[in-house]
């Protein structure tokens, strides 16, 4: 008969190097778990490579756990994540962690003492939220260059993330966490960002285009140069927020709450639409 140490390494193996298939279910997983800590003694490189595509991981405390070393990735094609807990979990380094159709809803994967690697994450056709409950916590993550064209985000924890020239173009962000992001080079034209936390935000070299940014929460961030070009900035909160040389052409800010700080020196107002203190003096 196989030794336990054997038979625990025969499983180190499977899920480290080849693809699983079987549909676990979050308590039989995490009873895997487990029996890999008993051998490795908690040594978290049994878990490396880890390829859980398909897997039903919803609700499996995954925190701490190091599922990729070196220049490689953990896939989680078509994965059910939901209300998993993968917080300060090492899922890749190279970039480019595949989350293809998973279901990320309510789903943390913020980052623990040191950002979530998610640079150029592959999300396309992942679902983040569901049935009114809470968005996926992407906060203290970094996440620069990844591309969320298209995607619904609404209620998505983005707080303190890292998103440098990522792709939000025609996303759905309606009433996401976006406080203290660094949102340098960000596309979010034409992005529904309706009620939206954007508190102390840095937009420098944004594109926000076309945005809805109506009652969204722009207290203390920096939009200085950024194109707001047709934007809807209708009863935003623009309290100490600086939009120095802003491009606002056709722009919507009526109602805007403006503060002390607030400053558009040298913005471009050409056909917006102006609330009463903005208007130039006849």
């Amino acid at each position: 008969m196989k030794s336990r140490t054997a038979l625990m390494s025969a499983w180190v193996c499977v899920l480290s190097y080849t693809p699983l298939v079987q549909a676990y279910d979050a308590g039989d997983y995490q009873n895997i778990l487990n029996q890999f800590d008993n051998v490795c003694g908690h040594h978290q490189f049994c878990m490396n490579k880890a390829n859980a595509n398909g897997l039903n991981l919803s609700n499996a405390d995954l925190s701490n756990r190091l599922f990729a070393i070196g220049t490689s990735n953990a896939t989680f094609v078509g994965t059910n994540l939901s209300g998993a807990n993968l917080k300060g979990a090492r899922l890749g380094y190279a970039g480019g962690v595949n989350f293809t159709n998973a279901n990320l809803a309510g789903a943390n994967l913020s980052g623990n003492k040191e950002r979530m690697h998610l640079v150029r994450a592959i999300f396309s056709g992942a679902k983040f939220q569901q049935d009114g409950s809470n968005g996926a916590n992407l906060s203290y993550t970094d996440l620069s260059w990844t591309n969320f064209s298209g995607l619904n985000l609404s209620t998505v924890n983005f707080s303190e993330a890292y998103l440098k020239g990522a792709n939000f173009s025609n996303s759905n962000l309606y009433r996401a966490n976006l406080n203290n992001t660094g949102l340098f080079d960000a596309n979010l034209s034409s992005a529904n960002l309706y009620g939206a936390g954007l508190v102390g935000a840095k937009l420098t070299g944004a594109n926000l285009t076309g945005a809805i940014l109506e009652k969204a929460n722009l207290t203390g961030a920096n939009l200085a140069g950024v194109n707001l070009t047709d934007a809807n900035l209708i009863g935003a909160n623009l309290t100490g927020t600086n939009l120095a040389g802003a491009n606002l052409t056709r722009a919507k800010l009526l109602g805007v709450i403006l503060g002390d700080g607030t400053t558009f020196r040298d913005a471009i107002f050409t056909d917006a639409l102006l609330p009463g203190e903005l208007r130039p003096a006849q």
